[in-house]
């Protein structure tokens, strides 16, 4: 897959285990679709963890990255462009900005649409 592309890029979110097979909790790893690749593993916030990797491996900011359960691939769960994906972050049941923001900056919830 070619990350300075148009195409949208989706990662399937799968549950975490450690190193004994355990489960961790509240943590996923996300995959590449197309190849299969780990794209971050044991997050918390799959697809913001997800646009920074991506973004730091060159891949086109206004490209749009959509995340997927891997028991229903099928459905999108979460969208977002990948350059405002890598800027937010989730704390308690909120969406923030990682960065500061300027003061003409939209709200971080309206750049992430859920299905």
């Amino acid at each position: 897959m070619r990350l300075d592309s148009g195409d949208d890029i989706i990662i399937i979110v799968k549950p975490a285990f450690n190193h004994c097979g355990r489960r961790q909790h509240d943590r996923f790893d996300a995959h590449l679709r197309d190849t299969g690749e780990l794209v971050c593993g044991a997050t918390r916030q799959p697809l913001f963890d997800s646009a920074r990797v991506l973004l730091s491996r060159g891949c086109d900011p206004n490209a749009r990255i959509s995340m997927v359960w891997h028991d229903k691939p099928e459905t999108e769960a979460m969208t977002a462009i990948i350059g405002k994906a890598a800027q937010i972050d989730v704390m308690d049941n909120r969406f923030v900005r990682k960065k500061a923001a300027a003061p003409d900056v939209q709200s971080a919830a309206e750049f992430v649409s859920f299905a």
